[in-house]
Parts: C-alpha cells; sequence; structure tokens
C-alpha cells in the first residue's frame, strides 16, 4: 500500500528557506533517501506551532498541518513534526556547532487510522520572544528512519533529512493534544536501546 506521496496525494512544492533572520513562518524540507539513485526534497509549511517549556528548561515543540486528500477529502493528510530539546547550547560559553546533537526529532505523517513516524535527533537552536511567549528557531539536519507504523503493508519514506525553520508560540494544553495525537495513532517512541557489542 503506497503512503503519502503517490497514495495519498500528498503534493509539496520544493524551496529554498531563508535561514539567517527570524522566520515569519514554519516551514521544512525533507528529503527522501528511499530509493539508492533518487533523491527527493519536499517542502511543506505549517500553519499550527506551540511549543511548552519543562522545569529543567528543555523545549517541547509541535508543528501541525492537515491539508485536505486529493483521492477522499473525507480523510485529510495530516503532517506533524515534533521536536524535544534535552540540552541548549550558549554560543560563547558551550559548543554551538550545526553538527551537535541536542534534540529528538520526530516526523509523522498519518490519514484517517493510516500513518508511520520517522525518528532520529538533529540540532536545534532557538531563542525566545515577547517575553518567552514566542519561540523562533531552526532545525538543522536532523537524520530519520522509519520507527512506528499502524500498519505493516505501508509503504513510506525510507531514511530522511529533515531541516527547516520555525515559529511557535507557548501553549503546554495544544502542545500536549498534538503530543497525544500521535500517541493515539502509533503508540509511544520505543525507548533507545544500546546495541550489543
Amino acid at each position: 500500500m503506497h503512503l503519502f506521496i503517490a497514495g495519498f496525494g500528498v503534493v509539496f512544492a520544493l524551496a529554498s528557506l531563508l535561514i539567517g533572520c527570524a522566520p515569519r513562518r514554519s516551514q521544512f524540507l525533507i528529503t527522501d533517501f528511499r530509493r539508492s539513485n533518487e533523491v527527493t526534497t519536499y517542502r511543506t509549511e505549517f500553519d499550527e506551532a506551540y511549543f511548552d517549556v519543562d522545569p529543567q528548561g528543555n523545549v517541547d515543540l509541535v508543528l501541525r498541518r492537515v491539508t485536505p486528500s486529493e483521492d477522499d477529502p473525507r480523510h485529510p493528510v495530516t503532517q506533524i513534526v515534533h521536536i524535544k530539546t534535552f540540552w541548549r547550547s550558549m554560543p560563547g560559553r558551550t559548543v554551538a556547532s550545526k553538527m551537535q546533537l541536542n534534540g529528538t526529532v520526530s516526523y509523522v505523517l498519518f490519514r484517517g487510522t493510516f500513518g508511520a513516524s520517522f525518528d532520529g535527533a538533529g540540532s536545534v537552536f532557538f531563542s525566545f520572544e515577547d517575553g518567552e511567549e514566542t519561540l523562533v528557531g531552526e532545525l538543522e539536519r536532523a537524520l530519520l528512519k522509519p520507527v512506528r507504523t499502524s500498519r505493516d503493508d505501508l509503504e513510506t519514506l525510507g531514511h530522511a533529512k529533515l531541516e527547516g525553520q520555525f515559529r511557535a508560540r507557548r501553549d503546554p494544553r495544544k502542545t500536549t493534544r498534538i503530543r497525544h495525537e500521535i500517541d493515539r495513532l502509533l503508540g509511544p517512541l520505543p525507548l533507545y536501546e544500546v546495541p550489543r557489542s
């Protein structure tokens, strides 16, 4: 069963991102490495972007976009990006490199009850505005692989790279609601197991 790119009629347009200035919109590029001799890049812009901050200062960021499906308007296509930081780089005080890993990243696609997630880690840079009510920043080179799926026969993206920029507003309730939406469909992200030597 084809999922999302062909079967669900999700259409993206390739575009360049303006990195280096505070973004007014949240937009991401996803590069699909499914075919060994073919690399495809898609762009999507998110119209919902919310965040929360835990007592340790880690950011929980969710971005969501729902678009009509071309072949069945009753079941729209939903895309979600979930980023959770586990430390924050402080330029001048700590390492601030685009090669660092300081956040877990999930890119989720689903339509109706069918869906899949592509999970991994990336480098997240951000700052606060409006008295810490707005979060602006960028995600650099998150490398993802298929981890969770609602059906074994779904044909999805393969290994992928996700990068982009975001602007989100603080809303703990909506952040939690969108995270729970992912867990209802696909279950929680499995715990990482250290490979045996």
